[in-house]
């Protein structure tokens, strides 16, 4: 083989490369994960001779719309299990005059007797509760 049949030969594989990389930058973005095997390779490569298409990124695409249609499964049978996500706590609700903030169980308990009740009589007695209650329902959900 010549020098230019070599680079031409490896140009092609350079590109096939390529468009089978783009293809699975495709299918992660439509959320589909896809079993990379010979037999879903073997797939693209018939529906692609049998239609005389090129391996190219939109032909690899309806090649792959046309074969899940016609009943090939091409997703992974067993998913890994998703990582979990971590929830954005909300603020906890603001008390206004209340300085120094309390923002654990630990805090709750430390706090002078005189001035927790006069939060929790007080004239902002709601937000001191809904505060004091939050604070509890996050310390026993982390049990």
């Amino acid at each position: 083989m010549s020098t230019s049949e070599e680079l031409e030969v490896e140009k092609q594989r350079a590109e096939g490369s390529r468009v089978a990389f783009d293809f699975l930058k495709w299918l992660l973005a439509h959320g589909i994960v896809f079993r990379q095997c010979q037999e879903n390779s073997d797939a693209i490569s018939s529906y692609l001779r049998e239609k005389n298409l090129d391996f190219t990124l939109p032909n690899a695409t309806e090649a792959y719309n046309a074969l899940v249609k016609r009943g090939h499964k091409f997703v992974l049978e067993t998913l890994a299990p998703p990582a979990p996500v971590e929830k954005e706590e909300e603020p906890l609700p603001e008390v206004p005059g209340m300085n120094p903030q309390i923002f654990t169980v630990s805090d709750i308990n430390a706090m002078d007797k005189d001035r927790y009740k006069k939060l929790y009589f007080g004239s902002s007695a709601t937000q001191f509760r809904a505060r004091v209650n939050e604070i509890i329902r996050r310390a026993k959900e982390e049990k």
